[in-house]
């Protein structure tokens, strides 16, 4: 009973280390161009301390009705991944993009998109980068 006591006092004592509000998950841009594939959360591109590192998504209209989106990224190594597409349902996704996106895409060879994922989640925005802070500076806990 000692020992069961003692395994309650311990888990409850811990807690408040193991669970904590406002958890941040930075994802960095990472380009793989062996599986044509770049991933990174925009927040983390923005703030790393590399000028160069970016990650994002757009969609272009034109007179006449022409439309097509695409997506970019740039690593801290300067690698360069681009791709785009013309597909219905790859341009509709791309709505769904918010300034603290995870953005995940793949291209084939031609360098069309195959595939565009969003994450829209409050574990990507970093607490600490300056548009936050001054954002938030005025605001009680």
């Amino acid at each position: 009973m000692k020992s069961i006591t003692k395994l309650m006092c311990l888990i409850v004592f811990s807690l408040p280390f193991l669970v904590h509000a406002g958890y941040t998950q930075p994802a960095p841009v990472i380009i793989d161009l062996d599986n044509n594939i770049a991933y990174g959360d925009m927040m983390t591109a923005r703030w790393t301390k590399g000028d160069d590192t970016f990650i994002g998504c757009g969609i272009r209209h034109y007179q006449g009705g022409f439309v097509f989106g695409f997506c970019q990224a740039q690593d801290d190594d300067g690698e360069l991944a681009y791709c785009q597409t013309q597909d219905a349902v790859l341009l509709e996704s791309m709505k769904s993009m918010a300034d603290n996106s995870f953005i995940t895409y793949s291209w084939n060879d031609d360098g069309e998109c195959t595939r565009i994922g969003f994450s829209n989640q409050s574990f990507y925005i970093n607490k600490d980068n300056p548009s936050f802070a001054n954002k938030n500076k005025n605001k009680n806990p």
